[in-house]
């Protein structure tokens, strides 16, 4: 069976459309699709995270099937939309986190337990759902290691804390070491300075 891959994107675009302008709040209203899932009657507190992740990988594959089309505004415009997972991104947890209609943060709020805004699942489960965007997580993740680094010392007397310093030391070179290789970049192995370069004037 042959597909008709233009008219696929247009019935997708449509549906999306639809969809995002239905269920969405708008935070710019420029775009409907510029925000996070709405509270429904079927979830009237705590707004809908885990279908905005969900709509992200949608969107993601979207601008995707857009872009080798030719179709450059759609892809920029649905690879933006994809990126909305990021309004519920609570920088005082880490996790992603409900919004409540007016934009508060859903309390009280707990990653493990709570599974208001979420589907068959919780925040510590949804907060991964964005394998589209795995260069942001590794900038916050080298960001959040250099602090603790430069924060903490790691070969300190305490036999067992330095062990587990260690050891957080070796799993976040494994995490970045993976993620890299998802995106197709070779991490060194080690970085020297270069004694031959000159120090600027």
């Amino acid at each position: 069976m042959r597909i008709d891959l233009a008219r696929a994107l247009f019935a997708a675009l449509f549906m999306s459309w639809q969809a995002h302008a239905a269920q969405f709040v708008i935070v710019n209203a420029d775009f409907p699709n510029e925000g996070f899932n709405d509270p429904t009657p079927a979830a009237p507190v705590g707004g809908n995270a885990g279908t905005t992740l969900e709509y992200g990988v949608a969107d993601f594959s979207l601008a995707l099937l857009a872009d080798a089309l030719g179709h450059d505004a759609d892809a920029a415009r649905f690879l933006k939309a994809s990126l909305n997972y990021r309004n519920l991104l609570d920088p005082s947890t880490g996790w992603i986190r409900p919004r409540n209609a007016d934009g508060s943060w859903y309390s009280p709020f707990d990653p493990a337990f709570d599974e208001t805004g979420f589907q068959e699942g919780n925040s510590w489960q949804y907060s991964w759902l964005a394998p589209h965007d795995t260069t942001f997580y590794l900038r916050d993740l080298a960001g959040a290691f250099h602090s603790y680094y430069g924060a903490e010392r790691f070969l300190v007397d305490d036999a067992e804390l330095a062990r587990a310093r260690v050891a957080l030391l070796v799993a976040t070179r494994q995490v970045i070491r993976n993620a890299l290789a998802v995106l197709g970049v070779s991490a060194p192995d080690r970085m020297d300075r270069d004694t031959n370069a000159q120090e600027p004037s």
